[in-house]
């Protein structure tokens, strides 16, 4: 997260993306929005709208 942190105005979107990352590398049988978010009990929605920006 490092390398990427000074990308991050604010505290909170870097919180956010390392816990997205974090799960993105957990070991789970199936890695879609909805896994990801359960794994972490963030809310389903928060992690659709990321998916879904370009």
């Amino acid at each position: 997260m490092g390398r990427i942190a000074s990308r991050f105005a604010r505290v909170e979107p870097r919180r956010r993306v390392r816990q997205l990352i974090l799960r993105l590398l957990a070991d789970l049988p199936r890695k879609n929005c909805w896994t990801i978010a359960e794994h972490g009990r963030a809310r389903h929605s928060h992690y659709r709208r990321q998916a879904a920006q370009p």
